[in-house]
């Protein structure tokens, strides 16, 4: 895992500005500020994807995410927040350590949607249909 940049965050090797901690996770603010207080969560233990990640674990990742979520709202008057987690590369995850964005929306914010087309509005039965394989049945 020396490869991970959010890895060498957590062993202290890379410089970050902390928003909070805990015993197993970290919230800081992202690099690349796409609104002012744009700020990842991640766990300290290296997790690559949602499927990796310990139940417990990511109990205390969303935990962290509430929390931090708060205090974008107290401190810097965020009243509307995207949070978003992605896994996989085709679904745009760059670094391949778990982690939440947490972005903080305004009015002059360029980012309008997290669809990258149109959705598409299926029949009742297809979405019937669709539910019942995922569910296995």
């Amino acid at each position: 895992m020396n490869q991970c940049v959010f890895c060498q965050i957590v062993e202290g090797r890379s410089p970050v500005s902390i928003i909070m901690e805990t015993g197993k996770t970290l919230a800081f603010l992202d690099l690349t500020q796409l609104n002012p207080g744009h700020v990842l969560v991640i766990p300290k233990q290296h997790y690559v994807d949602i499927y990796d990640i310990p139940e417990l674990i990511l109990q205390e990742v969303i935990c962290t995410v509430k929390k931090t979520s708060t205090l974008l709202r107290e401190n810097l008057k965020v009243y509307d927040l995207s949070i978003w987690q992605s896994s996989g590369k085709l679904a745009g995850q760059e670094i391949m350590h778990f982690h939440f964005h947490l972005l903080p929306r305004n009015n002059s914010s360029e980012v309008k949607s997290l669809y990258s087309k149109k959705p598409f509005y299926p029949s009742r039965d297809n979405l019937d249909q669709l539910a019942s394989k995922i569910r296995g049945e």
